[in-house]
């Protein structure tokens, strides 16, 4: 299985649909916690049920640290969040009606008072990628999880940016994401299209007499 790896720009489009989307019939909630539940994923990387378990207490705003508690494999870790994200997840907090004094509270409250289903959930998110035209070579919208995969993508090309060697990367990358080991985030990570024009620019004079040009 190939997933489906989300460009910036798409994402973009993505999150634009779903500032934009009407407050629904079925609870005023409901147009600000997709805003934050789509962010959440693209810049964090989470699975989609461990963003649905958040409590109140679990999103330190003061600090810009999620608190992921008994993930996969029961394990406990500390997500840190962008100032942007963060300064998003404040406005939110305010908008939904989040308050320090409930720490048990669902950070993603649903109309009905509880959590979130994540197939509920997921169906939302895909209706948002359909709408902004992120679909998949067959038609369809991404699947919900395409999100950990792009953003474990897009993290390791920032970092490489930035000059950070691959060798340190994929121990920090697979720390943040919840993994054991570099293995299960290699798993993750997909050559990116866009990389392939650099790729052959840098291979050009080590290959050259391998794959001339000229006729022969």
């Amino acid at each position: 299985f190939a997933p489906r790896i989300i460009s910036a720009d798409e994402m973009a489009r993505v999150i634009a649909c779903a500032d934009a989307r009407p407050a629904s019939r079925c609870g005023p909630q409901t147009q600000p916690v997709y805003a934050m539940l789509v962010r959440l994923l693209w810049c964090c990387g989470l699975r989609i049920g461990e963003a649905l378990s958040l409590r109140v207490g679990d999103v330190n705003l003061v600090d810009a640290v999620i608190t992921v508690r008994k993930a996969k494999h029961n394990r406990t870790r500390l997500v840190p969040m962008s100032e942007s994200l963060a300064a998003h997840a404040r406005r939110y907090a305010v908008a939904v009606g989040l308050v320090p004094e409930n720490p048990a509270a669902w950070f993603f409250p649903s109309p009905r008072g509880g959590g979130y289903n994540p197939g509920s959930a997921t169906a939302h998110i895909q209706g948002l990628m359909f709408e902004a035209g992120v679909t998949t070579a067959s038609g369809r919208a991404p699947r919900t999880h395409d999100l950990r995969h792009s953003y474990a993508v897009a993290s390791l090309a920032k970092m490489q940016a930035d000059g950070v060697d691959v060798y340190a990367a994929l121990p920090l990358l697979a720390t943040y994401m919840g993994h054991a080991d570099i293995v299960s985030a290699e798993y993750y990570l997909r050559l990116d299209p866009s990389a392939w024009a650099a790729i052959e620019q840098a291979m050009a004079d080590t290959y050259a007499s391998v794959f001339p040009h000229e006729a022969v």
